[in-house]
């Protein structure tokens, strides 16, 4: 005789333990999660994983978000920069194509807490306002500080570039996942992306007739075949 759902909301667990382990660059961890009466210790002493989410905000013309409009108005001058450093003005170059003389993030005068890319080409700055769609989505793709070992989850990766600029975009981001130890999720409707990644790396999502179906290993034309 199968338990009510009243007596199943019932049941108490009690002397439990849940032990795992995680590993962070060379080191392993052990820790324990313990329930010896009726509420769970430990679980403060769970590790924080850095996550990092990049929506499809960065592909809104900066002139079209919210609040933004007002920093168009005469006698506003730009506030605090943070510069990209060489390294990642390098990669910001080697995505876009093209050579930068200086790119980074800006606030205002008027507002510090929206930011806009202001960037640097052939001796002309120019700021988020006057970029190109391309540009101004991967300089805030790449202003993002990734941690080690962070989770970082990215929605259509390949939005406003060149089919180029998303390969250079996706072997980038392989190579920094490599040397910070990331694990990146991205979200693509782009074969240039997926003939970038290994089989092993792609998965598509269906519906099926009891709900989502995984299905992974698909090569780019399959997916395309699909829908994707």
């Amino acid at each position: 005789m199968r338990p009510s759902s009243s007596q199943i909301r019932r049941l108490r667990i009690e002397d439990a333990q849940i032990r795992f382990s995680y590993r962070e660059g060379a080191q392993s961890q052990t820790r324990n999660i313990r329930k010896p009466s009726t509420r769970w210790r430990g679980n403060s002493e769970r590790p924080l994983r850095p996550v990092r989410y990049v929506d499809l905000s960065r592909i809104q013309p900066v002139g079209a978000r919210v609040g933004y409009l007002k920093l168009l108005k005469g006698g506003v001058t730009e506030g605090e920069h943070t510069a990209f450093d060489a390294a990642r003005l390098g990669r910001y170059s080697h995505v876009m194509g093209k050579r930068y003389g200086a790119a980074g993030i800006s606030t205002t005068s008027l507002d510090n807490r929206r930011t806009v890319p202001v960037i640097s080409f052939d001796n002309h700055r120019y700021s988020g306002f006057h970029q190109g769609a391309g540009e101004l989505a991967a300089a805030e793709l790449l202003a993002f500080d990734l941690p080690n070992y962070s989770l970082v989850l990215i929605d259509e990766l390949e939005t406003s570039l060149h089919p180029r600029a998303q390969r250079r975009l996706v072997d980038d981001l392989v190579r920094l996942a490599r040397v910070n130890e990331l694990q990146i999720l991205i979200t693509t409707h782009s074969p240039y992306i997926l003939e970038q990644l290994p089989p092993q790396g792609r998965m598509y999502i269906m519906d099926g007739v009891q709900g989502k179906i995984a299905s992974s290993g698909r090569s780019a034309r399959s997916s395309r075949s699909l829908g994707c």
